[in-house]
């Protein structure tokens, strides 16, 4: 029969269990309370990891400092003497370990211990964990008044487990809930594809609590890619990743994939990442309709310990569909954008062409006209010389106007690259050879894309028209600070001092943003387009 004294200890702990809503708080002052109210040197609490082969998963410890655990390293997996109140779950008190057969379980440079109280920790029907109670104050053993108050404590301790549980759960479910919101909500402002993958990324790492989140998908090569990522540097944007085969169970499975323990599964532990921190679970969840499948990668380092919800993949599958969602509008907001420059670019084309050109090519046959009634021949050479010039206007007009009509998507930077390319082969009745290093895709912003393919563009007409090439080479190259483009030919290089309008231009838009545009001999002979801008203007 419990004292007075000690019954109203025991309902001041429990009373105290309540009072921190947080799981890992509520399991250190159990095991606080249960070592004073019984008068325990040391005490462990040992939570049953039903997600992997380990036992025993989240320990909390009194007794110990950090230093001492630090040291200690390995925390008990349930073997020996702890395992047997796993496998037997009742109240096991036991007056001297070294007489007992289960002696063994504790790690090396465990602490000393003679007495030992175990008991079971249940939330409703199944047993949540143990609490293990270790080396009585007094040296004589555990009694069974203490036995009786370490069981009364337990009792309570399920019903104030449970409660936590449910509160992180339901934050745990606000904080995807409202995650999915805020992407939603960033819809209302303009938004571009590169600054939504960042957000979803960002809110699914707020809300899972990961430590790395990464938003994979195949690149034009079909190469694994990181388009998005968020607890990790930057720099690893564009790269490759490695976790093939569980991209591809993701990918194969309705809703994801989870790996509770790296370490101890066959099949992912030996996909390793360069340049990532060590993790302990891994989830894999698919968001399809994202210019392709992607995966949606959350990673939790060894140092972090996911509670089983997190794991769950409903929460997280549900939120990747609504992100293929957002990504999709912003996607269809880009085309609508894009479309309607389109129309202005037609007309524009057009007013250039029925009003503009017209209108020039009257006033050159007026002056043409004129020169013939002229009797100076100082007039005449001057009207002459102002009816070329208008000629090599309307010229000029015409190839802005083509220009305008080129179709360009600087968000596919790449593929821009490739069609430019292939429709200059049909021309050259050969292909260009084209380099092109980094991930331009990602990584060019839109305004240095668009004048990139401009420049692109205009020099492969230009070697179309004059140059008489057999060879011709392209370099993109957006790897260091500057985005690099290199046209090389091995044809006729440049005829005359003077630049034409079309090489000023380049020069103009290279100005225009920062950078720098050179014409050199090429190798060996043909000429040598250097275009280099900055990509942070």
């Amino acid at each position: 029969m419990l004292t007075s004294e000690r019954l109203r200890g025991l309902l001041a702990a429990v009373v105290a269990l309540s009072s921190d809503l947080t799981l890992d708080g509520v399991l250190q002052r159990i095991v606080d309370s249960a070592s004073e109210l019984v008068g325990a040197r040391y005490g462990f609490l040992g939570v049953l990891d039903g997600r992997s082969e380990r036992r025993l998963g989240t320990f909390a410890v009194h007794g110990l400092d950090d230093a001492h655990q630090e040291m200690i390293g390995r925390l008990p997996q349930g073997e020996g003497l702890l395992g047997l109140v796993i496998d037997h779950p009742e109240p096991l008190r036991i007056a001297h370990l070294d007489d007992h057969p289960s002696r063994a379980g504790f790690p090396r440079l465990h602490p000393d211990m003679t007495s030992f109280l175990g008991v079971p920790i249940r939330v409703h029907d199944r047993v949540f964990g143990n609490l293990y109670l270790t080396e009585k104050d007094d040296g004589e053993g555990f009694t069974s008044e203490d036995e009786e108050i370490a069981v009364a404590l337990a009792s309570a301790a399920g019903v104030v487990i449970e409660n936590a549980r449910l509160w992180e759960q339901g934050e745990y479910q606000r904080r995807w809930l409202l995650s999915a919101a805020e992407i939603t909500t960033a819809l209302l402002q303009p938004i571009t594809r590169a600054d939504a993958v960042q957000l979803v990324v960002d809110r699914a790492r707020t809300a899972s609590a990961a430590d790395v989140v990464v938003l994979v998908m195949p690149d034009e090569d079909g190469r694994l890619v990181a388009r998005g990522l968020s607890g990790l540097p930057a720099e690893l944007v564009g790269q490759s990743i490695g976790l093939t085969t569980l991209v591809a169970d993701a990918l194969g499975s309705d809703s994801g994939v989870v790996v509770p323990d790296v370490g101890l599964d066959a099949l992912y532990a030996l996909e390793t990442v360069p340049d990532w921190p060590a993790l302990s679970s891994l989830q894999a969840v698919p968001l399809p309709g994202l210019d392709g499948d992607g995966v949606l990668l959350l990673g939790w380092g060894v140092a972090t310990t996911a509670p089983a919800w997190s794991l769950d993949l409903e929460l997280p599958s549900s939120f990747a569909q609504h992100a293929s969602l957002v990504m999709q509008v912003v996607r269809a907001q880009e085309d609508r954008a894009r479309l309607a420059v389109f129309e202005d670019r037609d007309r524009i084309g057009r007013d250039l062409h029925d009003l503009v050109i017209q209108r020039i090519f009257a006033i050159g046959l007026a002056l043409d006209h004129t020169s013939r009634m002229a009797e100076a021949e100082t007039v005449r050479t001057r009207l002459s010389a102002a009816v070329d010039d208008l000629d090599q206007t309307i010229k000029d007009v015409r190839r802005t106007i083509f220009d305008l009509n080129t179709p360009l998507n600087p968000a596919d930077l790449r593929s821009d690259i490739e069609s430019i390319v292939g429709d200059a082969q049909r021309l050259l009745s050969f292909r260009p050879v084209l380099d092109v290093r980094g991930p331009v895709s990602t990584e060019v912003p839109g305004i240095v894309a668009e004048n990139l393919l401009l420049v692109l563009h205009e020099t492969l007409s230009n070697i179309v028209r004059h140059a008489e090439a057999t060879q011709v080479s392209i370099e993109v190259d957006c790897t260091g600070d500057d985005v690099l483009l290199v046209v090389s030919d091995d044809g006729l290089g440049l005829q005359g001092s003077t630049l034409g309008s079309g090489l000023r231009n380049m020069r103009h838009r290279a100005a225009n943003l920062g950078g720098t545009c050179r014409f050199e001999p090429g190798p060996g002979r043909g000429l040598q387009v250097r275009w280099q801008v900055p990509k942070e203007m």
